[in-house]
């Protein structure tokens, strides 16, 4: 016995089979277009299994099942492979947008089956990736809507459709909406994924299929604008999604989502989003997919360069992904055209161009056949146009020249490699350490023997020497030690031996530096050999010397300019001399090392600075009302809704509520509250009981921010709205703080001179330095430019209330106020 039903209502496409063999009846069922799942019961006798299948099916019917075919109890064919869920009706096929489309586009049926288009998105699943993040990005184009996401499937008159964000699944998680299957990126948006990748830190897979003969996949690497453009039929864009670790049944629709699904209803402009990438964009990319494929890439770059610039922007992946000798040969042959011809700009400085994505695989395609006459020409030409954009606009990218390097370090090709990196190490006056880092390591690994420090490959070391001393410790240590190695590699063991003193994480570098090829010539070297050796504490600490504790240049650099020598002067001496992030790396190395305990250390932290309030009393016309801030965690319950001075969490409102501060494309986020002493807390903040700030964290520089101010009692609590991700608590202590206010009245702190006018020493000012730069409730405001003036809508200055310099690692957070607090508002700058 073998019955088969189906179930097709609005969005609902399912079957359901139970056939019973033996003693045993065995279940299929699932969404129509996939394999489904199986299970099994084992019965006493044949009669009851059978009993218990009619009664099952039975109720199956009841429920609104059909036979399949319309016959009763008809043996259905098994379905075809297919992946995801499929929205209630196909979309029509779009007429070639191309007259050349039609002798590379895949070959149309007249009648389209049930179940397309349909699609999916996979975020990576890593550190940072919430469902509320992801749900955040998916509606960075649309509104929130109160509609039930479970019941809108699909478009509704007002353009509402439901979205089901699933748990992280395979390493991934899954979306996918009723509408188009990954609306957010749909209509030409195709950044919007892009945006996933870099804001969230992880990779995102998008695929769609138009028809089982059409199909397109697209990649986004993290980080990267190296992503690649997948066409072809279905069968094809499955393989390759399985082929990166993930299953196109894991999308789901919100209505058969499970537990753990992250649920939310959005309503977008149906006139913009409706459709989402149309399927006649598809056809041209399968069409210059084609042509690449026969090794036509002029006639691929001609179709690509006709389309509308996010379209293209997209093929050029397409490039990326071109796998066939046919096309790498065609890509050399353009890429020597584009060579021999006058430079052409970037249309956009910050937008990579189609001429650079050529130049950029034909050069990879000529590394690996050997042709350093067009790998060469072609490296010049992307330099030369990456040149030109970074001259009209500081935001354009070397990503083209820096990918291009990137990839053949990965493929071992270190010569070509070293050629891209030394030029961009070359062409920067403030390179990024992992260029200068890269290139060392390439030249390095490109050459054989002994290395001679001539000419180009002099100049990449002089430049890595210049960019060392304004990098952080972590890309010091790593460019230290390459830096040794390149001495050891030249002969010339003196540098060599200084540059690996001076790296303090000598062993995280290279486990075994004993054994690194790079340094053979110093491994017998007496001072390297005591480097290595493990250290014995010596009988008398006092008498080390501030060299020999390793620490970070600036550190050393100010030990030296107090006049503290060994460790006995640095122990004698009074924390306060030293800034505070001085004073916890000295008080660490000093633990490490001999296990002393230093006054005023580590475990105080540059954020807390009444130590230093004690030992410096500024003068009295200087003073200024101020504290300092120090974030802590929120504890076991994180204090998310206390009325508190606080990061993160959730805000508190009045009783009746407040409206949740929104953009014109997404909900802010909460940033920060601050409680005044009318409503409990320790600020002066007037007749204000609560300060808040709310900002569009998605947003590049967060250009869109609002500051609320509540003067009645806030015992209420807002809930976020759906996708809006709520941050750790970290509550605000405070402490007395110092005086800054020297930072105006003197110009050149190294002018004893004008030290003395003033009445203050250098000490007196490079304490004002210290207390300056921190978190801190109102004193002296910093940023580019010493105390900005900042007016109300009355052109009368505001007083700076709060400075975050510890929120964000690229950004100043200032807020200021009235002197009435009638009016605030929030500063955020680069710097």
């Amino acid at each position: 016995m073998k019955v088969s039903l189906e179930y097709r209502e609005g969005t609902s496409s399912k079957f359901w089979e139970i056939e019973v063999v033996g003693k045993t009846h065995r279940v299929r069922f699932g969404r129509i277009g996939t394999q489904g799942q199986v299970k099994e019961k084992s019965f006493a006798s044949e009669a009851e299994a059978l009993r218990a299948a009619e009664k099952i099916a039975a109720e199956k019917r009841r429920d609104g099942y059909l036979d399949a075919g319309g016959g009763g109890g008809a043996t259905p064919a098994t379905p075809a492979t297919t992946t995801a869920a499929a929205p209630a009706k196909a979309q029509p096929k779009a007429e070639k947008s191309a007259k050349g489309a039609e002798a590379s586009a895949p070959v149309q049926a007249k009648a389209e089956p049930a179940g397309f288009p349909r699609g999916g998105l996979f975020v990576k699943a890593s550190d940072g990736v919430t469902a509320n993040a992801i749900v955040t990005k998916l509606r960075e184009d649309g509104k929130l809507s109160k509609a039930d996401p479970k019941t809108a499937e699909g478009w509704t008159s007002k353009g509402v459709v439901g979205i089901a964000v699933h748990p992280a699944n395979q390493g991934h998680f899954a979306v996918v909406d009723s509408a188009d299957g990954a609306q957010g990126i749909g209509a030409g948006a195709w950044s919007r994924a892009a945006l996933m990748a870099n804001h969230l830190g992880t990779d995102v897979l998008w695929f769609r299929v138009y028809s089982p003969d059409l199909a397109v996949g697209v990649k986004f690497q993290r980080g990267s604008d190296g992503f690649r453009v997948v066409v072809g039929d279905e069968k094809r864009v499955v393989r390759w999604l399985e082929a990166s670790g993930v299953s196109a049944d894991d999308a789901k629709r919100p209505s058969d989502a499970g537990k753990g699904a992250t649920l939310v209803a959005i309503q977008y402009d149906e006139a913009t989003y409706k459709k989402g990438p149309d399927e006649a964009l598809a056809t041209e990319l399968f069409a210059a997919h084609g042509e690449l494929d026969k090794g036509d890439a002029r006639a691929a770059m001609k179709r690509i360069d006709a389309l509308a610039p996010e379209a293209r922007t997209l093929a050029l992946g397409l490039l990326r992904a071109a796998e066939s000798p046919l096309a790498f040969e065609g890509l050399r042959g353009a890429a020597r055209d584009l060579t021999s011809r006058p430079i052409t700009p970037r249309a956009q400085p910050k937008e990579l161009s189609l001429d650079e994505e050529v130049l950029r695989v034909g050069a990879w395609s000529a590394a690996f056949e050997g042709d350093t006459k067009l790998f060469t020409a072609a490296v010049t030409r992307l330099d030369e146009i990456e040149a030109e954009a970074e001259r009209r606009s500081q935001w354009a990218g070397a990503t083209g020249l820096w990918n291009l390097a990137a990839a053949l370090q990965a493929s071992n090709k270190h010569e070509g490699a070293y050629a891209c990196f030394a030029r961009l190490l070359l062409r920067s006056d403030e390179p990024h350490w992992g260029i200068v880092n890269s290139a060392l390591l390439m030249l390095l690994m490109s050459r054989k023997g002994k290395l001679v420090l001539e000419g180009e490959a002099a100049e990449v070391v002089a430049r890595a020497e210049k960019r060392l001393r304004d990098l952080g410790e972590e890309a010091q240590d790593a460019i230290l030690y390459n830096l040794g190695c390149v001495y050891a590699r030249a002969g010339d063991a003196t540098r060599a031996l200084d540059r690996l003193k001076r790296c303090r994480t000598l062993r995280k570098q290279n486990p075994n530096p004993e054994k690194d090829s790079d340094l053979e010539a110093i491994w017998k070297n007496p001072a390297f050999v005591a480097l290595l050796a493990p250290r014995k504490k010596p009988s008398n600490p006092a008498v080390v010397g501030v060299e020999e504790l390793e620490l970070s240049a600036a550190a050393t650099e100010l030990l030296q300019k107090k006049k503290l020598a060994n460790v006995g002067d640095i122990l004698r001496a009074p924390a306060s001399i030293l800034s505070p992030a001085v004073r916890a790396e000295v008080s660490k190395a000093l633990d490490d090392r001999f296990g002393l305990k230093w006054g005023g250390g580590a475990e105080q932290g540059a954020a807390e600075e009444d130590d230093d309030a004690s030992d410096y009393t500024p003068p009295k016309k200087r003073a200024v009302p101020r504290h300092a801030i120090k974030l802590e965690d929120g504890g076991k319950d994180k204090k998310a809704d206390k009325l508190v001075s606080r990061v993160g969490g959730l805000p508190n409102a009045p009783s009746n509520g407040a409206p949740w501060p929104e953009t014109s494309r997404r909900p802010m986020e909460f940033v920060l509250q601050l409680v005044g002493k009318k409503a409990g807390g320790e600020l002066d903040l007037g007749d204000v009981s609560v300060i808040q700030v709310f900002a569009d964290m998605a947003g590049d520089y967060y250009e869109e921010n609002t500051v609320v101010m509540f003067r009645e009692p806030c015992p209420a609590v807002l809930e976020p709205p759906a996708g809006v991700d709520v941050k750790p608590v970290r509550l605000m202590s405070f402490t007395a703080g110092a005086d800054d206010r020297a930072l105006i009245d003197i110009d050149d702190p190294e002018d004893e001179d004008e030290l003395a006018k003033a009445g203050i020493s250098a000490d007196d000012h490079e304490a004002a330095h210290s207390h300056a730069w921190c978190d801190k409730v109102r004193g002296v405001p910093v940023g580019a430019n010493i105390d900005p003036k900042v007016l109300d809508s009355r052109g009368k200055p505001m007083d700076l209330l709060l400075t975050l310099t510890s929120f964000d690692d690229w950004f100043l957070w200032t807020l200021w106020a009235s002197a009435d607090f009638k009016e605030a508002t929030m500063q955020i700058v680069r710097g």
